[in-house]
């Protein structure tokens, strides 16, 4: 990214105080969301663990997952870029500690709420991709972090459409069998778990084909599996 100095249209001190303060307020803000969010975890587990099914247990570790998949998406995605913040970026933080909160205790409620919740939370992941994606844009300098940038946003609003139809037919076929019997709450577990594992290994993989770049200014050549994943490895 530019910096203020190279921008000669701009009013650099300004400009600088606008950017510099971007990543470490986000950060705060989203550290203190994410920390509600996992108290709130907590609180739900203790109290309510002694009647836990199997497929609730299963649905705090997936719960948990999202914490860390929230946490690590928006961090990579501080870190790397930065601009001048408008009032979206101060929606986006808390409309992902909602949902955060209600995945918590979506849990206690039952399997359908929880897959609603996932529904919105699909959708949340597409509305990111517009907005971050329209941010860098506008401030990136570097092809290559760029392209690597384009390839893991592209692959995440798939995954995010395909996530708002698999949730929501999940949520439907749980409200038809009310949640119960023996193979269907794992059946979606499973597929939630999946889902949310691809988002942790893109993520994962992207800021690693960053810091490669960043350290030798090259990206590991394309072999199957990364075009498969849509990212270097």
């Amino acid at each position: 990214m530019k910096s203020p100095a190279e921008r000669p249209d701009a009013h650099s001190p300004l400009l600088s105080r606008l950017t510099g303060s971007f990543t470490p307020i986000y950060l705060t803000i989203l550290s203190i969301i994410q920390a509600v969010a996992l108290a709130e975890l907590a609180k739900v587990v203790a109290d309510g663990y002694a009647q836990f099914t199997p497929v609730q247990w299963a649905l705090v570790l997936l719960t948990f997952l999202i914490l860390i998949i929230i946490w690590n998406h928006v961090t990579t995605d501080a870190i790397a870029w930065v601009w001048v913040p408008d009032l979206r970026d101060s929606v986006i933080p808390f409309l992902l500690g909602a949902f955060e909160l209600y995945q918590a205790h979506a849990i206690v409620a039952g399997l359908t709420p929880w897959l609603f919740g996932m529904f919105v939370g699909a959708l949340l992941a597409v509305l990111e991709f517009f907005h971050v994606g329209r941010k860098v844009r506008l401030e990136a300098d570097d092809p290559e972090a760029l392209r690597i940038f384009r390839r893991r946003s592209w692959s995440d609003l798939m995954q995010g459409i395909v996530g708002m139809i698999l949730f929501f037919a999940l949520g439907v076929v749980s409200v038809a069998t009310g949640g119960v019997g023996t193979l269907f709450p794992w059946v979606a577990v499973l597929l939630t778990g999946l889902w949310l594992g691809a988002y942790l290994l893109r993520s994962t993989l992207y800021w690693r084909a960053l810091v490669a770049l960043a350290r030798s200014g090259r990206l590991p050549p394309e072999t199957p599996l990364s075009r498969l994943v849509g990212m270097p490895v």
